[in-house]
């Protein structure tokens, strides 16, 4: 058994071994296992061979990716191209400390492709950028100018002077902002409440998007309404249920002796009986906004819609009858919850319906 157990452990070492591999065509594994072993110092001669066929194949391998991809799809297969470059130069800086080859050639060929390829995805989103805020000079179109400007910071992460791509996404800014001007109608005696909500609307500008909230403006793109129609408030169905319920208590004891003498007191218990009439109130809060889009011009993606949101208040009163001992401790009828007051229901509402219409803006 000792010698099957011992031929086993050897067949296992030999198949995971990095000759194994390499004869395999698993050159990425054979790579890993061989330099693993050069680097604790316990590799023979043919271990470091086989480091370096390894990554000759692997360097080919990776070689043939980037001329199909150099010639391939831009921007996306010139990215991956890098990637591939990348790979080949991270294995040489691995295995270049335990070989006596002299990679200088290597690295240079591959330093040249990197920034030729880095040169041609820089181009590429120049070239896009350019083409996209020019047409947005040209047109009044504000969403080119800020694809001009997606462009133009793609471009950022292959080049180290960014001072030319800086003054190009200044100028995406100035002419692709949007400008939103917002006003309300709010229901009868809810002005405060409305305007304390959705004057958060400006909150919400940035690069790309100017908001304005109760303010004219002679220069929106869009000019947007928000019609509330009267809240409904009003009491839901009230609803009663009588609920019954017993528990065996204590309720005494008895004296008896043990077979030793010694006097034992035994626990009495009797059945107890109570009741909680739950009686269910319910307060129900109604809004509903007609949101209307005036489109000035090109630039305004909105249109009309209508929003609407419900509030429902819910409290249960008890009324605890019969021996208490038999009620469950969640049951309470010291403290009841009142029902909100309207103001209260109105303004939950109005936040709901601030955040359905913010969503179906922004």
């Amino acid at each position: 058994m000792k010698n099957i157990c011992y031929c086993l452990a050897l067949l296992l070492i030999s198949c995971s071994s990095p000759q194994k591999a390499l004869e395999n065509q698993n050159y990425s594994k054979a790579f890993r296992k061989s330099l693993k072993k050069v680097k604790s110092k316990k590799a023979t001669s043919r271990d470091k061979k086989i480091l370096m066929e390894s990554l000759r194949q692997l360097l080919a391998q990776n070689d043939r990716e980037i001329e199909i991809r150099e010639s391939g799809i831009p921007p996306k297969d010139w990215v991956d191209a890098l990637k591939y470059i990348e790979d080949s130069q991270e294995k040489i800086r691995k295995a270049a400390p335990y070989t006596r080859f002299d990679f200088t050639e290597i690295d240079s060929k591959l330093a040249d492709k990197e920034t030729k390829i880095t040169k041609n995805i820089y181009g590429f989103y120049l070239r896009g950028g350019n083409q996209n805020l020019d047409e947005s000079k040209r047109t009044g179109e504000k969403f080119k100018a800020q694809k001009a400007f997606e462009f133009f910071n793609n471009a950022k992460r292959y080049t180290n002077d960014t001072r030319q791509l800086d003054q190009l996404m200044a100028e995406c800014v100035r002419f692709g902002k949007v400008i939103y001007s917002i006003n309300s109608d709010a229901p009868f005696g809810l002005s405060w409440e409305v305007d304390r909500a959705f004057s958060n609307f400006e909150r919400e500008s940035n690069h790309f998007l100017e908001v304005n909230f109760d303010r004219i403006m002679s220069n929106a793109d869009c000019d947007i309404n928000l019609d509330f129609r009267d809240f409904d408030i009003g009491y839901g169905q009230r609803t009663v249920e009588n609920r019954q319920f017993q528990e065996e208590v204590e309720a005494g004891f008895r004296t008896e002796r043990d077979t030793s003498g010694n006097e034992i007191r035994i626990p009495l218990y009797e059945t107890v009986y109570g009741q909680v009439r739950v009686e269910e109130l319910s307060k129900i809060a109604v809004g509903e906004i007609w949101v209307n889009v005036y489109a000035n011009n090109q630039n305004c993606p909105l249109r009309d819609t209508r929003i609407e949101n419900e509030v429902v208040n819910v409290v249960e009163r008890h009324t605890i009858t019969g021996d208490r001992r038999a009620i469950p401790n969640n049951y309470d009828d010291s403290f009841q919850d009142e029902l909100m007051q309207d103001d209260d229901i109105a303004e939950e509402l109005i936040d709901l319906l601030y955040q359905e219409i913010s969503n179906y803006i922004f």
